[in-house]
């Protein structure tokens, strides 16, 4: 079996994995920050696209200004890449990054004196996970250059004149995303694992280059639109509250109350990697020695860092991965390497590798944009049709992971509620507000009600269920208000509006969507209990207390720890004929 068709079949088995329509709600506010910032020739000072930041909120917020500004190399570089191929060229600039990223760890694990294919087995985490946490924003190019810092970190150490290249790394990296900030961190743990050393290895004489080009690539990182700033915009300014309605803010383990387990399997590959990269310092092969540990303090310094980063949040887990990959690899060299190379006498690594590519090709076909628009039908593309065409006037609240997309479709005629950036706090918890019905009253006004009024809105555009199959909580109170007219209904949005627009619809239709959506959410994850619940809710709605029984057993089947809480109460109530709770927590 010739090694060169095992790479091209991993090739393609990687680009596979990662070519899935676009369904990241930040890649379209970026590109819309993009096509500004190539208009006009200069970086936003005030927000462009919401009529909800007010110029005294983004001077009170300094991340305002960071969201602005501190992406403003990629934001360009995707609006370059897009102007010329369409989103299907934004899909191919995430597999091109992905495959950079891969290559660079690759170049980094073979400088540990690992053989290629043993290389690519080693890379197979990595690519499991680029392979589910792909998107389009800046973030994945974080990944690429803390894989690239990593590798130049090691070249320095070793005496490499490549490492010089460290701080020009770091100023393009501070200019694409604000994870440069990890960088800045790691620069500072070699500084810091150096001056250890130092202390405990009375032989060891102090790197003078190496502390000098950390410092110095420290130092550059700041050579950005925010400087310090961003550093204490990230570390400071964000609310807790706000970052606990954050996906990738979310530990691994809130994901399975959801039924998603990937993110443990990826914590449990992370921690069977650190269980290596050990093996790897401990046994025959790598020339353990007690009087080693001190040289090594960079490399544990490093990992605890992350290991602590990604078990408070998912969006680190990458990087973790990342930097134990080349750590680890020693493992495979040495005597350990004897024991590959019988192995490979009878193409284990190979039928291996082969396996898995063909395994990830199968599993990732169906869902890839040869079968499907580049663009995921999660965004309402059918009700900007509608707005379009009817040319609704006024502004408009809509759902939160919706805002990008909306941005893009309709800055500079219409602007929007919220989006992803949550450049206004006020807005932000304004929008949680409303989108939870809060029950509090302002001046004998519902807090949900009282909000729209000081915001004008005359229509919202949302979504019957969220993303995780919960029911939309500001449904019942619009549908059970007169003032509210249902006049869309599509694919999974509904419009509402206080105006007379033609047509208009029976409100009972939102319970319909949301039980239809729920089902498609059920059989897409059906480990988890909330399209069940919200199965359940939008059938009492409807007066079907059948169906809401169904729907309630179902979730305590699947979530047994729910049972003496207020689902099994509620299904009590139902099963005596008895009404219960709007909400069904």
């Amino acid at each position: 079996m010739k090694k060169s068709i095992i790479v091209l079949l991993f090739v393609c088995a990687v680009c596979f994995t990662l070519l899935a329509p676009i369904r990241d709600n930040d890649l379209f506010w970026h590109l819309a920050t993009g096509k500004w910032i190539a208009e006009h020739k200069m970086l936003p000072e005030t927000d462009p696209f919401s009529y909800t930041t007010s110029l005294k909120a983004q001077e009170d917020f300094f991340r305002a200004k960071m969201i602005l500004t501190q992406y403003w190399l990629a934001n360009l570089v995707q609006y370059g890449i897009f102007s010329f191929s369409g989103f299907y060229g934004i899909v191919a600039l995430r597999v091109l990054i992905a495959l950079l990223t891969l290559l660079t760890v690759l170049v980094h694990v073979r400088r540990k004196g690992i053989p290629a294919l043993t290389g690519l087995l080693l890379l197979l985490p990595l690519a499991f996970v680029l392979g589910n946490y792909k998107g389009d924003r800046p973030n994945q190019m974080s990944f690429l250059f803390f894989a690239l810092f990593l590798f130049l970190c090691d070249t320095l150490k070793k005496g490499g004149k490549k490492g010089y290249l460290l701080p020009a790394v770091y100023i393009l990296w501070a200019n694409v995303h604000g994870g440069f900030i990890l960088g800045g961190v790691i620069a500072i743990l070699f500084i810091v694992s150096e001056m250890l050393r130092t202390t405990f290895d009375k032989e060891h004489l102090l790197d003078r280059k190496l502390v000098f080009v950390m410092a110095l690539t420290f130092i550059a990182g700041f050579l950005n639109p925010n400087g310090y700033n961003a550093v204490y915009s990230m570390f400071f300014e964000v609310s807790k509250l706000h970052a606990a309605s954050i996906g990738e803010h979310k530990t691994a383990f809130y994901f399975t109350h959801v039924g998603t387990y990937f993110y443990v399997w990826t914590l449990g590959l992370s921690l069977l990697l650190l269980i290596m990269y050990l093996a790897s310092r401990i046994f025959p092969g790598y020339s353990f020695r007690r009087d080693r540990i001190p040289a090594l303090f960079d490399e544990f310094l490093i990992l605890v860092a992350l290991a602590a980063l990604s078990v408070s949040a998912i969006r680190y887990i990458p990087f973790l991965v990342i930097a134990l990959l080349p750590m680890a690899a020693p493992l495979f060299s040495g005597k350990f390497q004897e024991y590959v190379e019988r192995l490979s006498k009878y193409f284990i690594p190979e039928i291996i590798l082969a396996a898995a590519s063909v395994w990830m090709i199968a599993v990732s076909y169906n869902v890839t944009i040869f079968k499907n628009k580049p663009v995921s039908s999660y965004y309402p593309d059918d009700a900007v049709q509608f707005i379009k065409q009817r040319d609704i006037k006024g502004h408009f609240f809509n759902y939160y992971d919706w805002g990008g997309y909306l941005i893009w479709e309709f800055y500079p005629e219409k602007f929007v509620f919220i989006d992803g950036r949550a450049l206004s706090l006020k807005t932000a918890l304004a929008a949680e507000a409303v989108t939870l019905n809060a029950v509090e009253k302002v001046m004998d006004k519902p807090l949900y009600k009282a909000i729209l009024d000081s915001y004008s809105v005359r229509h919202i555009l949302i979504p019957a269920v969220n993303y995780l199959g919960d029911i939309n909580y500001i449904l019942k109170p619009l549908v059970d208000d007169p003032e509210w007219h249902l006049i869309f209904v599509g694919r999974n949005s509904l419009i509402l509006t206080r105006d007379r627009i033609e047509p208009s619809y029976p409100k009972s239709l939102c319970y319909a969507l949301a039980i239809a959506n729920a089902r498609q959410v059920a059989a897409f994850s059906p480990n988890n209990p909330l399209p069940y619940l919200t199965f359940a809710k939008a059938n009492v709605y409807l007066g079907g207390s059948a169906n809401a029984i169904k729907g309630l057993e179902e979730a305590l089947q699947l979530r047994p720890g729910l049972r003496g809480g207020s689902v099994e109460k509620a299904l009590n109530l139902l099963k005596a004929g008895k009404e219960i709770p709007v909400n069904m927590h």
